[in-house]
């Protein structure tokens, strides 16, 4: 892949529902989202209500399709996504490394079952400070708090 014809703008609310596409592709996978309600409960408070609170950013390529965001609020990253085709081609490692650079971010929650992004943050420089046996709506889904320093 090209790297050099990718750019890194800001997701306006007209591309929210892509936006959300590129989230539940990037999902489908991983332990934590194979209730399909729960994919489409979470995709709802993602156009309604998160996306619209977030910061968010999207890498591009040449034809401004999206093929991965990065969700910011308070100096944390709430939202990392990247479409199947695209991992593991280092599309996350820029989001986050234009997210530390650009806005200071330092701080991120990630699902324990969730090997790669615990590697990819750890390998970004963020530091498992916390570990939580629930998440945020008490369900018992271990997970890390990171920073980076």
């Amino acid at each position: 892949m090209n790297q050099k014809v990718l750019t890194i703008s800001q997701v306006q609310s007209f591309e929210y529902p892509c936006a959300v596409q590129v989230w539940v592709q990037s999902v489908k996978q991983q332990a934590q989202w194979q209730d399909k309600k729960e994919v489409m409960s979470f995709r709802r408070l993602l156009l309604q209500d998160y996306l619209p609170n977030l910061e968010c950013y999207a890498i591009r390529n040449e034809k401004q399709q999206i093929l991965g965001l990065i969700g910011l609020a308070n100096k944390q990253v709430f939202l990392l996504s990247v479409l199947p085709g695209y991992q593991r081609n280092g599309l996350a490692k820029r989001l986050i490394n234009y997210a530390i650079n650009e806005f200071g971010v330092y701080k991120v929650n990630v699902p324990a079952s969730n090997r790669p992004a615990l590697e990819l943050f750890h390998a970004q420089g963020f530091y498992s400070v916390a570990r939580h046996d629930k998440d945020y709506i008490g369900r018992a889904m271990p997970w890390y708090q990171l920073v980076h320093f």
